[in-house]
């Protein structure tokens, strides 16, 4: 019997990553063939936008952590822990689009940015006076 639940888990499992998909609008469940294309309809549609995208390693995981947040969670990006998860994902939706929170909460300085930190790579902006790239030693 316990094998049987086990599997079970495993298929619920399985399902929620398919509605993970990180090209899939996780605001209106558009799918896109390409995360450039589902950027471009999340910006367009929704005014969601990745900010410092150019130091961006992998939107893709950026992408499915945010959507966990929204889907999975019923977490609002902008509120995020400030306020309590919404009850279903069409409350969620419903906020994120009446209070114009289809953005994360980045570059204030927050503690709630740092959620995000591993999903960029700013080493490529460490300029010395001179304008030469400054390398990050590990020692």
């Amino acid at each position: 019997m316990n094998n049987h639940d086990n599997n079970a888990d495993m298929d619920e499992d399985d399902d929620s990553f398919e509605v993970l998909d990180p090209s899939c609008c996780f605001l209106c469940d558009q799918e896109h063939k390409t995360i450039e294309s589902f950027m471009v309809h999340m910006h367009k549609h929704h005014g969601f936008f990745v900010p410092d995208v150019e130091y961006l390693k992998d939107p893709k995981c950026l992408l499915t952590y945010l959507g966990l947040k929204v889907k999975t969670d019923f977490m609002c990006l902008y509120c995020n822990d400030r306020c309590y998860p919404f009850s279903s994902l069409e409350a969620v939706r419903k906020h994120l689009e009446a209070k114009s929170h289809c953005k994360v909460h980045y570059g204030d300085g927050d503690e709630e940015e740092q959620e995000l930190e591993e999903f960029y790579d700013y080493s490529s902006s460490y300029v010395d006076e001179q304008g030469k790239q400054l390398v990050v030693s590990m020692d």
